[in-house]
C-alpha cells in the first residue's frame, strides 16, 4: 500500500544481494515490457565461509533447459515456466501497478509460495536476467526451516492457495502437471 515506485522487490532482511541487481531487473523489465522479472541466486549458511565463488548456484535444474524457450513468455503459453520460476518473492521484481490486490497471508509461514504462483499466472511476460545475483542465506539457527513446530504445516495451506487460485481462475486443467509438481515439491 505504500510502495510509490514503478516497481517493487522484496529482500529479506538476513540475505544479501548483488549491488547491481534491482538495476539489472529493471533494466530487463523495461527492455523486455516484462510485468516480473527473475534472476538466479546463490545459497550460503552461517558455517560455511561467504565467498560467492564457492557458494552452491540454485538454478532449480535451469541449465538443463533452454532459458530463452521458457522466459520471455506467459504461464498461458508455457506452464512449465512455474516450475523454474521459484516461489520466492526476493529474487524478482514486480510491476507495481501489475501486482494490484495480491497481498501475502499474514501469520503464516511459506506465504511466499502461497501468492507467488498466482502472481506469476497474471503475469502477460515474465523474464529473465541470467545469473545469479541475490544470496540467500540457509542453515542459520533463526530459520523457520530450522525448527520443528506446527507452522511447517502452513506448506498445506499454501498448496491450497495454488490450487484454489488456479480453480477459480480457470488455469488448473491447462497448469495440472505443473500445480501437482509444485505441490509435491513443496
Amino acid at each position: 500500500e505504500r510502495a510509490k515506485g514503478k516497481y517493487i522487490g522484496f529482500v529479506d532482511s538476513d540475505d544479501l544481494i548483488a549491488a547491481d541487481m534491482y538495476q539489472k531487473l529493471y533494466e530487463k523489465a523495461e527492455s523486455e515490457n516484462a510485468d516480473v522479472v527473475l534472476c538466479g541466486f546463490y545459497k550460503f549458511s552461517d558455517k560455511e565461509k561467504f565467498r560467492p565463488d564457492v557458494s552452491r548456484m540454485n538454478w532449480r535444474n535451469i541449465k538443463n533447459i533452454r532459458k530463452t524457450y521458457l522466459f520471455g513468455k506467459n504461464v498461458q503459453e508455457t506452464p512449465v515456466i512455474l516450475r523454474y520460476a521459484t516461489s520466492y518473492a526476493w529474487n524478482k521484481l514486480y510491476r507495481r501497478d501489475f501486482f494490484g490486490d495480491f497481498r501475502f497471508p499474514v501469520g503464516r509461514v511459506f506465504e511466499d509460495s502461497a501468492r507467488i504462483y498466482s502472481i506469476l499466472a497474471t503475469a502477460e511476460k515474465i523474464a529473465l536476467v541470467e545469473e545469479p545475483l541475490y544470496y540467500y542465506r540457509v542453515l542459520h539457527n533463526n530459520s523457520i526451516t530450522q525448527s520443528i513446530n506446527k507452522k511447517v504445516f502452513d506448506v498445506l495451506l499454501s498448496c491450497q492457495d495454488i490450487v484454489s487460485y488456479f480453480k477459480q481462475n480457470d488455469l488448473f486443467e491447462h497448469c495440472h502437471d505443473e500445480i501437482e509438481y509444485l505441490c509435491i515439491m513443496h
